[in-house]
């Protein structure tokens, strides 16, 4: 869905919730969710990579398209997994056939071991050395009517060339994913918009727009109508066992993001909204947000206050997840709209 507001509207993406340990879906259930996020009206839905993985996100963005008349997939594409001419070819192929425009998650990582299995050896700074080229190329194949031909470090193409260029409705929005001032720097030369794990609302300071616009957030919601009901139901989805810490205590020698080492070293605050058991007990890649609906739609009031763009919310299991988190949602674009006009009122007045 968008949230509607008086001077913008805010791009928001559903994701299917994954537990990276078994990632075990049926069809059946990415169809059902893909129904819902339509009928919820959401922008689209995020698609993630992993090796252990059985959904591949290609092929779930082909899922997406035909199967709803507005979702836009927002696909994580990796260089470890794919030439930059190939899925600039796949880019072109989906938005020209469904007529819908596709959103690009870049990201450089898996796990060490995942990068292991692949034969990828890349130092972490060199991948996002390699991301830079790897968009530079895309964005090129997809952009200019000259043949390309590229001289890079990691990649060379001499006079490649797509059929044809996608008109500027269909262009594709590209993000790269990171914490890490490198992530930053990548994004920065190629012009992409980042795409991050959310921070606490607690200690936002009022930005410029156009410092944060089109930096996206990640992160999940489990809402109720009282705090008290929303932990229950946390408590029932992300309770964490031995095993389980066991298993996030690997997983934190096993990579070298900093997104991740940021979240596994952050100490909760009292009282607020942001929450990471489910992340700590390894039932999640992203902190939750937990609460009553007034209590999340302050919080996500704040982020939007603040700039960013798109929310890119995690759904966790249950059937009726999204239509609780809808409430939360509904309630941000009215506080925003109805604080928007009481602040309009009263320059009026004065």
């Amino acid at each position: 869905m968008k949230l509607h507001l008086p001077d913008r509207s805010v791009d928001v993406f559903s994701v299917l919730y994954r537990e990276e340990s078994i990632q075990e879906y049926a069809f059946r259930d990415l169809k059902e969710f893909i129904r819902l996020s339509e009928e919820y009206r959401y922008t689209g839905l995020l698609l993630f990579e992993s090796n252990r993985g059985n959904i591949e996100p290609w092929v779930f963005a082909q899922a997406v398209l035909n199967n709803s008349e507005t979702l836009s997939p927002f696909i994580a594409a990796n260089p470890a997994y794919m030439h930059p001419f190939l899925v600039a070819k796949k880019i072109l192929s989906l938005a020209s056939l469904y007529q819908r425009k596709v959103y690009i998650n870049f990201i450089t990582g898996t796990s060490k071991t995942d990068l292991a299995a692949l034969g990828d050896t890349t130092a972490h700074d060199d991948r996002y050395k390699r991301l830079v080229e790897f968009i530079q190329i895309i964005d090129g194949l997809l952009n200019d009517v000259k043949p390309l031909t590229f001289d890079g470090k990691f990649y060379k193409l001499k006079n490649a060339k797509l059929s044809s260029n996608l008109p500027e409705k269909l262009k594709p929005v590209f993000f790269v994913a990171g914490a890490s001032e490198e992530s930053s720097q990548a994004a920065k030369i190629v012009g992409a918009n980042k795409m991050g794990m959310a921070k606490p609302v607690e200690g936002l300071q009022q930005s410029e727009l156009a410092e944060k616009l089109h930096f996206g957030l990640h992160f999940g919601i489990i809402a109720r109508e009282s705090r008290v009901d929303a932990t229950e139901r946390l408590n029932e989805l992300f309770y964490g066992t031995e095993e389980d810490k066991d298993l996030m205590e690997y997983s934190m020698t096993n990579t070298d993001g900093k997104w991740k080492r940021e979240l596994n070293d952050f100490a909760e605050l009292p009282d607020s909204t942001y929450n990471l058991q489910p992340f700590k007990n390894f039932k999640s890649d992203c902190p939750y947000h937990v609460g009553s609906y007034d209590e999340l739609s302050d919080s996500m009031v704040r982020y939007v206050i603040n700039g960013f763009d798109p929310l890119v919310i995690e759904v966790p299991p249950g059937e009726d997840e999204l239509w609780h988190i809808s409430n939360v949602l509904k309630l941000t674009e009215q506080k925003i709209c109805s604080q928007y006009y009481s602040e309009k009122q009263a320059d009026l007045v004065s």
